[in-house]
């Protein structure tokens, strides 16, 4: 029946794609942040949650420790069915079918050709039999998922099935529509109701549960012809819901909603659980022991057959907020500010610190109206915070807060009434200057006991501000605005990097070197920004440069570039996240911290390199370039991306290390724009491949790793 509790003695091989030995690690929230919709464990021990962006977690210690394996893709998914010790199958959005023949070693696609609509739940009744609820698809396997036909088309959206047994199966849909067979699958009758149900669940060949939005939950005791509408006692959407034999479910849902019933779904008693977040799935491995996962990555665990739920996930976590600015004084200690939102709108600025390099974050200060942008450390005790105070009538002034003492206090200033802050950089104790909306620049000489406004000569959003010494500094902002100083700031001279497009953030070597990245790139200067080099288009909200050629890059949509010689080439790196980073700062060349939307927080120790050294791409001013792929190594398949600025016939062949072509996966005139594409490799052995991709006169040949 679906989700009667199966206990399965055995030991899921662990993928040999692990995500902890990738560069970039989650360090808050913990054990990662991406929302979760399902999870199912195998033994009292051994369990797995499946979420968005491809998040496959595992524990093997009954979630008292999380790690992230490698799925191979980027989609969300939704749901987890796990067969036997090596058999298990994922379905998520755009047709996503993921199986898994070797515990998770790897895994294959069996998604159906042409199917890109999301798939929703998966469920079946033996090694057989199965359905997978989608839309507008209901799919049916009697292989053991190796293949999959359509056994009923519906207008609307299928949010679950079940199978009472190899007959008779059930399947609900949008709008109270309820689905059923008795021949397995050759006839369906429907019934309508109006209501709204998400999922289903049998707990014997007669009983079974509906629950669904606004607390909907039926009933029905004759295999389902009829349903009865059953008093839940709440109003919030009830997301997913199981049996551990005849008499003893469970519902989760909305706002940390979950509900317990003992008489076989007669009456529903709520349970008491330390979120309001939403929870999106339950899984009972007996009569005590369970799990819920919901939003944020939220994980929590009873022993006691639900009467009490303890967390396995942590951190802090900006439901309605991000952080914008991070930085490490050493190895242990470091600051992290944003802005979180109340219910009503109201922002709070956020400071965070750590002592012991991120592994735990403690907040210092929430304060109401600040709205806090970038912090720096001038030394070991003093930190500085440039952003803006929102008046009860909504002005916006410039704030700073300043530390003498690691945090312990944190002194306020209004420096401007008018104009809020972006940025700032401080030389020494005493120099600092900071940036901000309307052409603001101020400075100070005595450490930020006195600020001078200075000429900036426009009236654009000044984003970010960087010094070498006392004297050579530059500010970037919108429209293109470059300025630069060579007397402290007394004076500022315009410089022009070929773009009107905004620009985010300036990072000096020294002062010839430096780069800038802003809405159509990153562009590089050798003469102390007389002239300025378009590196690249990829555009970012944050830079940082360690050395002369140590360089990352973040930007608005969980991407983070790396380059190792000065900018000419850049790497994509990994991170399983698809939300907007905003500031990036690395300690060494190793040891770096990304922060943004949501209160994200990643870490890496090496340098962001993930399994083997990303390839460089090779980045010509405007032209063409080549993307390393990703997952690499890979199994099965991997993206490939690339981006042309011009239109003309383009190539991209995949060889072995003999020169022998495998595949051609492009050989089409495109328009200039970019593009990916997945290289499936079914069928080819484990070992080194190349990838050449070839448009006029521009080829360019990378490697990548196939590993089973």
């Amino acid at each position: 029946m679906k989700k009667l509790v199966l206990i399965i003695n055995f030991i899921f091989f662990i993928s040999s794609f692990i995500l902890s030995q990738q560069g970039w690690v989650w360090q808050n929230p913990t054990p990662q942040g991406n929302s979760l919709h399902s999870v199912k464990f195998i033994s009292t021990t051994l369990g797995w949650a499946v979420g968005d962006y491809g998040t496959v977690i595992h524990t093997t210690d009954s979630g008292a420790s999380w790690i992230r394996l490698s799925s191979g893709t980027a989609e969300n998914i939704n749901d987890i069915y796990i067969k036997d010790i090596n058999t298990a199958i994922v379905v998520g959005t755009n047709g996503l079918i993921l199986r898994t023949t070797n515990g998770g070693e790897e895994w294959i696609s069996q998604s159906i050709s042409g199917m890109t609509f999301h798939l929703n739940r998966i469920t079946f009744n033996d090694e057989n039999l199965g359905l997978i609820a989608g839309f507008p698809y209901l799919f049916v396997t009697t292989d053991g998922g190796l293949s999959w036909t359509i056994t009923l088309y519906t207008p609307r959206p299928l949010y679950d099935a079940a199978i009472i047994d190899s007959t008779n199966w059930i399947a609900v849909s949008d709008f109270g529509t309820i689905y059923r067979t008795t021949n397995a699958g050759t006839n369906w009758t429907s019934t309508y109701s109006g209501d709204y149900p998400r999922a289903i669940c049998f707990s014997n060949a007669t009983s079974g549960v509906i629950v669904g939005d606004y607390g909907l939950i039926k009933r029905t005791t004759n295999g389902g012809i009829d349903w009865i509408l059953q008093t839940s006692g709440t109003a919030v959407n009830l997301i997913d819901i199981l049996f551990t034999d005849d008499i003893n479910g469970y519902a989760v849902g909305q706002s940390g909603t979950i509900l317990k019933t003992t008489n076989g779904g007669v009456n529903w008693n709520p349970q008491t659980i330390s979120t309001n977040f939403n929870l999106l799935g339950i899984s009972m491995l007996d009569f005590n022991h369970g799990y819920a996962v919901g939003d944020w990555g939220t994980i929590f665990k009873t022993t006691n057959g639900g009467t009490d739920w303890s967390t396995q996930s942590g951190g802090i976590i900006l439901t309605a907020g991000e952080l914008r600015g991070i930085v490490f004084t050493d190895e242990n200690n470091g600051y992290s500010v944003g802005v979180n939102y109340d219910i009503g709108g109201v922002g709070r600025g956020i400071v965070l610190k750590t002592t012991n390099g991120g592994s735990t974050w403690i907040q210092q200060l929430s304060e109401i109206g600040y709205f806090l942008d970038k912090v720096i450390f001038v030394n070991q005790n003093t930190v500085v915070v440039a952003g803006s105070y929102y008046t009860s009538i909504g002005e916006s002034q410039g704030l700073i807060l300043k530390t003498s003492n690691g945090g312990a206090t944190w002194l306020p200033q209004i420096i401007s009434p008018t104009q809020g802050f972006n940025d700032l950089s401080f030389i020494d104790i005493n120099h600092g200057t900071v940036v901000g909306t309307n052409g603001a620049i101020w400075r100070t000489t005595n450490g930020g006991t006195t600020w001078d406004l200075q000429l900036s000569g426009t009236s654009n959003f000044l984003r970010s501000v960087f010094f070498t010494d006392i004297n050579h500094g530059t500010i970037v902002g919108d429209n293109g605005t470059i300025l630069k100083t060579t007397n402290g700031g007394d004076t500022w001279f315009p410089q022009y990097a070929g773009t009107n497009f905004d620009l985010y953030d300036v990072n000096l070597l020294n002062s010839n070197i430096g780069f800038i990245v802003g809405m159509q790139g990153i562009y590089r200067t050798t003469d102390g920004g007389s002239t300025w080099q378009h590196m690249t288009n990829h555009w970012g909200n944050s830079l940082n440069f360690i050395d002369v050629n140590h360089g990352t890059v973040v930007d608005a949509y969980g991407k983070i570039y790396r380059t190792t010689d000065s900018g000419i080439s850049w790497s994509e790196q990994f991170t399983g996240i698809n939300q907007a980073f905003h500031d990036v700062y690395f300690l060494n060349i190793n040891d770096g911290w990304v922060v943004g939307q949501y209160g994200i927080i990643l870490h890496t120790s090496n340098g962001g390199v993930t399994f083997i050294e990303e390839q460089s791409i090779d980045i010509q001013p405007n032209l063409i370039f080549l993307s390393q792929n990703y997952p690499n190594p890979f199994n099965p398949s991997t993206k490939i991306s690339w981006q042309s600025p011009i239109s003309g016939w383009q190539t991209l062949k995949v060889y072995d290390v003999l020169g022998n072509e495998v595949a051609t996966l492009v050989d089409e005139y495109r328009t200039a724009g970019s593009y990916d594409i997945e290289f499936n490799a079914v069928g080819l052995t484990s070992g080194i491949y190349f990838y050449r991709l070839q448009s006029g006169s521009f080829i360019e040949t990378k490697k990548l790793v196939l590993l089973k």
